[in-house]
């Protein structure tokens, strides 16, 4: 009788051993692409925001303005400081990007209040970077000073240190960000191969909402004010505009700036048809 063979004959061994290996690269070039997809860090970029800035038709300037960095209403900062962290996270951020393992969901997704926390991972940007209150200040007095609307524009760090009459202050009551991985129910073993083939990888939604005030020091009483809500939508690719996630931000603001510059000159022009007092 022949002999019998026990275990895997040579070519079975070497079949498993290239299968594994297989595994090994696959996951290998998973974890590559997923880290190569995402930018490390941004910061908020007025300078190089896609928009044009608001110029004054012509006229009278209006006099000297002061601007100070913008009150921050956001939720989480009116929560109050007795509010656990635990509580302040609840309220203002949901979903989870680890969705994406998940097989048969479109994307993961995310919300944030407060992106620009470190902790904070968007989808393609690892952190974002911006102190709102200060960096929204020195954005408006960009915008101003290149509209020519009014004489000439300071930004002080308190209303008390302002040496103008009149002083613009705003205020930041939301700057939510919402974010999609798209997985196209692959999850993110399988979903790299459509973004290599030049399918959109994610999706970012910047929301903007502020509250323009023009303060007349002298008698203590707003003159005027104005509200703006704006939404920036970016579509993400593997090949571009990865990082860009809160780039919307900056064009938010420009968009801001055009839409309360524009305002206040109708008003002042209409103002000064009829006859009546202005800055």
């Amino acid at each position: 009788m022949p002999k019998m063979k026990f275990g895997f004959s040579r070519k079975e061994e070497e079949s498993k051993e290239r299968r594994g290996a297989g595994r090994a690269m696959m996951a290998f070039l998973v974890v590559l692409m997923l880290g190569a997809s995402c930018a490390t860090s941004a910061k908020f970029d007025y300078a190089q925001a896609e928009s044009i800035m608001f110029k004054a038709s012509g006229g009278t300037p209006l006099p000297p303005l002061t601007v100070v960095p913008f009150l921050d209403r956001r939720p989480p900062k009116t929560l109050g400081e007795e509010a656990s962290d635990q509580l302040k996270r609840e309220l203002t951020e949901r979903g989870d990007y680890r969705l994406g393992w998940i097989p048969l969901l479109p994307y993961a997704w995310t919300s944030r209040q407060i992106p620009e926390s470190p902790e904070v991972h968007l989808a393609t940007l690892r952190s974002f970077w911006c102190n709102f209150d200060r960096e929204l200040a020195e954005a408006a007095v960009t915008s101003i000073r290149h509209s020519e609307l009014f004489q000439d524009v300071f930004f002080a760090e308190k209303p008390e240190q302002a040496t103008t009459r009149y002083l613009l202050q705003g205020t930041l009551l939301s700057s939510e960000y919402q974010g999609e991985r798209l997985t196209y129910g692959l999850t993110y073993l399988f979903s790299p191969a459509l973004w290599v083939c030049g399918f959109p990888m994610a999706v970012s939604h910047n929301s903007l909402s502020l509250v323009f005030r023009l303060i007349d020091r002298e008698k203590k009483e707003v003159l005027w004010r104005f509200r703006f809500d704006g939404v920036n939508h970016h579509v993400q690719f593997l090949y571009g505009d990865v990082g860009e996630d809160a780039s919307g931000y900056a064009i938010l603001m420009k968009q801001a700036m055009n839409a309360v510059l524009y305002d206040l000159e109708q008003k002042v022009e209409k103002a000064r048809q009829e006859g009546l007092a202005t800055p």
